[in-house]
């Protein structure tokens, strides 16, 4: 992905169909396969005035991998949402989102990330150094869940 000659460029999506393709993104890696219908991807927090921080990965315009911080309060934040496109798994799209989440908890001076990790993405984000520290069963259509964990310096 760091290759040079790649457009790449990760922030908070800013147009109209920005936005369409984040939610796209969300809803084609998250909630078709398990067959959940469009707006399925969405919550309350995803309304404008919401606090939460956005974030996408555009690779040569197209944007292929999100991610959202939701304050929780106390210092603490959770990503949710996390979803990389098939085609750019394993080249660092999800590592590059979850960095850019991370730096803006710090930015808002947050102390604590923690996330509902689904089962196949547990050593994702222990790569990440995040810890799990529960068991959390099966949240969504069977899909076992782990609550994980990471102290921000």
């Amino acid at each position: 992905m760091g290759n040079l000659g790649i457009d790449l460029r990760i922030g908070a999506p800013s147009t109209k169909a920005e936005w369409q393709a984040y939610f796209a993104v969300r809803h084609t890696v998250l909630r078709a396969p398990l067959g959940m219908p469009i707006g399925s991807e969405k919550d309350s927090l995803d309304e404008k005035g919401s606090a939460s921080q956005h974030v996408a990965l555009f690779v040569q315009g197209d944007l292929v991998a999100v991610g959202r911080l939701d304050m929780l309060g106390d210092g603490i934040g959770q990503v949710r949402y996390m979803a990389v496109l098939c085609a750019h798994r394993g080249l660092g799209a999800g590592s590059k989102v979850l960095a850019e989440l991370e730096r803006k908890a710090e930015e808002l001076g947050l102390i604590q990330i923690v996330l509902n990790a689904r089962e196949k993405a547990v050593r994702f984000y222990e790569a990440a150094g995040y810890e799990s520290t529960a068991n959390l069963g099966n949240l969504i259509a069977n899909i076992p869940h782990y609550k994980m964990e990471k102290r921000l310096t």
